[in-house]
C-alpha cells in the first residue's frame, strides 16, 4: 500500500501530482519503445485505487527496458513532445529526468499531505532500498 489512508479524492492536489508521476512513468517509456505519443495527457486524474498496479506495471517495463543489453544508456530516442515538438533525446539523460521529475513532485505531495494533515512516507532513496532489504 502506498499510503496508510482512505481513498484519496483524485482532486486534491497530492492525489493529481501523483497522477502526474504515474503518467509520466507510462509517458516516458511509451515514447522511448513507441515514438509515436504525440498527445498524450501528463496530468490525467487516476483514481488512487489503481496507482500502486500501474506503478508496478511501469517500473516493471523500465527495468526490463533498462537490463536489455541492446538498449545502450547513451542511446538516442526520436520522440515528440506534448506540444508536438520533435526531439531526441539520450536514454540516460530521460532516466535522469525522471528521477529529478519524481523528486521534485514527491517533495510537493508532501507539503500538500502535511498541509492536510498527513503524515507523508519516506522519499529519499535510502528509505526505498531499505524497504525492499537491499540496505542494512
Amino acid at each position: 500500500m502506498l499510503l496508510d489512508r482512505p481513498e484519496t479524492a483524485p482532486e486534491e492536489p497530492a492525489a493529481r501530482l501523483f497522477s502526474h508521476l504515474v503518467a509520466t512513468l507510462e509517458t516516458w517509456h511509451a515514447r522511448v519503445t513507441a515514438p509515436a505519443t504525440a498527445g498524450r495527457d501528463f496530468w490525467p486524474v487516476l483514481s488512487p485505487s489503481t496507482w500502486e498496479e500501474r506503478l508496478d506495471v511501469a517500473h516493471a517495463r523500465w527495468r526490463r527496458l533498462v537490463q536489455d543489453p541492446t538498449n545502450a544508456l547513451d542511446q538516442r530516442h526520436a520522440y515528440t513532445n506534448s506540444k508536438g515538438e520533435a526531439f531526441e533525446t539520450a536514454l540516460e539523460d530521460i532516466i535522469m529526468h525522471l528521477i529529478i521529475h519524481g523528486q521534485h513532485h514527491r517533495a510537493q505531495i508532501s507539503v500538500h499531505l502535511r498541509a492536510a494533515g498527513v503524515a507523508p512516507p519516506a522519499t529519499d532513496y535510502i528509505y526505498f532500498t531499505r524497504a525492499l532489504g537491499e540496505e542494512d
